[in-house]
């Protein structure tokens, strides 16, 4: 194994969100912009993707002390009779939003493809 070598490395950084796509580990750095990071061999981590949401994007123009932060592992999900609202295969995360100004969280059920760009 390696000691993954991803984001910044002088602060404790949590809320990565990781998975694995055909055989290679990913993370999701943030959910708003969806960053995608990629884990190479030697550790390192290289961003390969980011897509944005526009809904989450209109919440945090009108709610700017709110920052969403991921949260858990994803799972992969493939049942159509467990997700009928999206029957077809699918990642499903879990983020939260903090707001700065009180202090307070709200959390989330996300669901992200299982193809790039994720």
């Amino acid at each position: 194994g390696h000691r993954i070598r991803c984001g910044f490395t002088r602060i404790a950084e949590k809320n990565w969100i990781p998975f694995t796509r055909s055989g290679k580990m990913y993370f999701v750095y943030q959910p708003q912009p969806h960053e995608v990071v990629a884990v190479r061999e030697d550790g390192f981590c290289e961003k390969i993707y980011a897509t944005s949401n526009t809904p989450l994007q209109k919440v945090l123009r009108h709610h700017p002390t709110w920052h969403i932060r991921g949260s858990g592992q994803a799972v992969y999900v493939d049942d159509a009779s467990a997700t009928p609202n999206l029957p077809k295969p699918h990642f499903l995360a879990l983020f939260h939003i903090f707001d700065t100004a009180t202090g307070n969280y709200a959390h989330f059920a996300y669901r992200f493809s299982p193809d790039p760009p994720f």
